[in-house]
């Protein structure tokens, strides 16, 4: 769901519509190499939590590789690559990219439980369902701050960067 919701949004930016098909084909072809950058994030960060003194750079290196799933799907990169370019989007905006994971985690958090509280007749299911409903946006929102980020990091980003890494031929405009 995630990969197709991160192939789904980058479709939206070329404002092309968005093909379910498509989006869950492009995600289960990235599978793989986005699993790949979770597991060694996520080991990576175990090793550095285990020994306390590297609990610091376990902070630091999880708040600069938040973008590897969107790396890993739209640019298609490896695990260690996905992790690095996360990183580079991530430094120099770090306070603002932690800001609005904190609003938009804070705001999708309150509708989850009103969402929760809304169908708690039903025991346990409630906050499944919540949570169900809320998790998608806050990936959408992740992957809009990925976009923001590549288009102010990288001078080159356009639409047409963007289409030929999703290996999409751009239409011209009537006007163009």
């Amino acid at each position: 769901m995630q990969g197709a919701l991160i192939h789904g949004i980058s479709e939206q930016f070329l404002w092309r519509p968005i093909q379910v098909e498509v989006a869950y084909y492009s995600s289960l072809n990235r599978f793989f190499p986005r699993l790949d950058a979770l597991i060694l994030s996520g080991f990576a960060l175990l090793l550095m939590w285990i020994a306390v003194l590297g609990i610091p750079f376990a902070i630091r290196y999880g708040e600069l590789w938040v973008f590897i799933l969107q790396t890993a799907s739209v640019e298609e990169l490896g695990p260690r690559a996905a992790m690095s370019r996360s990183a580079e989007l991530v430094r120099g905006s770090w306070s603002r990219v932690a800001s609005i994971f904190f609003v938009a985690g804070i705001l999708f958090g309150i509708l989850g439980v009103i969402i929760g509280l809304l169908v708690g007749f039903i025991p346990v299911a409630g906050a499944t369902i919540g949570t169900i409903i809320t998790a998608p946006f806050l990936i959408i929102a992740h992957t809009i701050l990925y976009f923001d980020l590549r288009t102010q990091k990288d001078e080159a980003f356009n639409l047409e960067v963007l289409a030929s890494d999703l290996r999409i031929e751009v239409e011209e405009s009537p006007g163009s």
